[in-house]
């Protein structure tokens, strides 16, 4: 008899734990032509078939959970849909983690075809509903979901996640403009900074040698070392060789040829052509992606020629990971708790079923 308790403990004990969740998950790889991706697919119990969605991670190479200071965006995401009977896709991006391929030679618009491909797969899984599989894109995701939906009419509908209606340089200025002022910076230091992206804008635009961009961009931080207090400066030792090398890090990522799409592209002329139904989700307080900036344009996009199927929900207290904040600004994304605002994770399950 004691040996048959402690068989039934040792039973017990092994016995797969799924606690609240009503949902099974499992590793899968799919292909984009010659890349092999990888994500996870967390479907409901029962029998089905489910509707279903696709999730596209935001700019810079993520994981599929799309962890930002171990705020598990995705992950998060996804359980709260499957749990309410609605199927998931999450995965890696190219050249990240599980997945093949590399990131940094890659545009929106080859990611475009990553988030086609992951689609094809999920409307072929079983228990899946093939008629009611759409796409969540955050932040650029978004543009990614819309590029996605102009080579693929299939995509029944799509969820737009701080995502942004304007081109990338635009948003960027913005960006700049308003984080600077949060941080104390005057006009005339925003303006500053602001006519060197502009300058960075117009040589990358016309394939322009970078080597004045990058003298502007050297001198402008020796300016800003000098205006730091003694306490600041106190870890450079050199100044000109740590501004040059600040301009490095700026200028890899101006290089890229992701960076000059994302510049050029006005994502507001093909969200036009959207004739699913839509979601649109803001932050009151994303500094990232502003709702005063692109909510007005992504409705009229989508009322001009597209879906006039469309609901949008702005969360007051949100920042662009959509986290209850304070400011929105960046460096509370490690201080908050790794948690969505009340209501957005119902905001989303909700709409999905109602489609």
């Amino acid at each position: 008899m004691r040996y048959l308790v402690v068989l039934l403990l040792v039973v017990v004990f092994c016995m797969p734990i799924y606690a609240e969740n009503n949902f099974t998950e499992r590793e899968v790889f799919f292909n984009n032509d010659t890349i092999k991706l990888s994500g996870t697919l967390s479907v409901p119990m029962g029998e089905g078939p489910f509707p279903a969605v696709v999730l596209i991670t935001g700019s810079g190479p993520e994981n599929r959970d799309e962890e930002v200071f171990g705020f598990k965006i995705f992950k998060i995401i996804a359980e709260h849909l499957s749990n309410n009977g609605i199927a998931v896709l999450r995965y890696d991006d190219r050249g990240v983690a599980k997945s093949e391929g590399n990131h940094s030679t890659a545009t929106s618009l080859d990611f475009a075809d990553d988030a086609i491909a992951a689609f094809k797969f999920l409307e072929q899984q079983e228990k899946i509903n093939s008629e009611k599989c759409g796409m969540l894109g955050h932040s650029e995701g978004g543009i990614i979901a819309t590029l996605s939906n102009k080579k693929h009419s299939a995509i029944d509908f799509i969820i737009f996640m701080a995502s942004t209606a304007i081109p990338g340089d635009k948003i960027i200025n913005f960006q700049i403009e308003t984080i600077n002022k949060k941080a104390g910076k005057s006009d005339e230091e925003i303006a500053e900074i602001i006519a060197v992206q502009d300058m960075i804008y117009e040589a990358i635009r016309n394939d322009s040698d970078l080597s004045e961009v990058e003298q502007v961009l050297t001198d402008l931080t020796l300016k800003e070392i000098e205006n730091m207090t003694d306490e600041e400066k106190e870890f450079i030792t050199d100044p000109l060789q740590y501004a040059k090398y600040q301009t490095r890090i700026a200028m890899y990522k101006v290089k890229s040829v992701w960076f000059k799409y994302f510049i050029t592209y006005d994502p507001g002329t093909d969200i036009e052509s959207i004739t699913a139904p839509v979601l649109i989700l803001f932050g009151g307080k994303d500094l990232q992606v502003p709702v005063e900036l692109n909510k007005e344009p992504m409705e009229s996009a989508l009322m001009k020629d597209g879906t006039k199927n469309f609901e949008t929900h702005v969360f007051p207290e949100a920042n662009h990971l959509f986290q209850k904040a304070d400011t929105g600004q960046y460096d509370e994304y490690t201080q908050l708790p790794k948690e969505f605002v009340d209501g957005f994770l119902e905001t989303i399950a909700e709409w999905i079923l109602k489609r």
